[in-house]
């Protein structure tokens, strides 16, 4: 019999959703609210019933050939979080995540006064590993998958939001 890992409880049949709402109770961001700005947690707050999180950000540079662009926010998740909001809005589309993640962004962006920018739009594609690398403490493996020192694997880059004014 395998054993499970510690600190996660699991439902009568051990179901996923014991583990989600076990993940969620832990909150993989917890303590980054006394670090964010109002802006970033504003932002935090709009993509957390999404199941996203912000997974920070960079001032970009002219090298990064976004044109008017000050700020580049990583937008993605840690954990199983994104699952439920994403089974709920799901449509029968092509690219029914991605199209989801797109979806559910555009008013969040609106809202902020940014443009959301997706890692499959292209070519050319962005380069959202190296954003990743300028935005958060990851490196990548040995098989190039970007590891978080807290998540691990098990977090993903779904878009960025490119903000053409500096957000405190």
């Amino acid at each position: 019999m395998m054993s499970r890992p510690s600190g996660i409880r699991y439902g009568p049949a051990g179901g996923s959703n014991a583990l989600v709402a076990s993940w969620q109770e832990r909150r993989p961001w917890k303590g980054l609210a006394e670090r964010m700005t109002a802006p970033y947690r504003d932002l935090a707050d709009r993509l957390a019933p999404l199941g996203l999180i912000p997974r920070g950000g960079f001032r970009a540079v002219p090298q990064d050939g976004l044109g008017p662009v000050e700020v580049v926010v990583m937008v993605g998740n840690a954990g199983p979080g994104l699952w439920p909001a994403f089974s709920a809005g799901r449509r029968d589309e092509p690219d029914p995540l991605d199209t989801w993640v797109l979806r559910s962004l555009r008013p969040v962006a609106r809202d902020l006064g940014a443009r959301v920018v997706m890692p499959n739009d292209g070519p050319p594609f962005r380069p959202f590993q190296r954003w990743a690398m300028r935005a958060e403490p990851v490196h990548p493996s040995p098989l190039g998958l970007l590891i978080h020192p807290e998540y691990g694997l098990w977090h993903a880059y779904r878009a960025a939001l490119l903000f053409a004014e500096e957000i405190d």
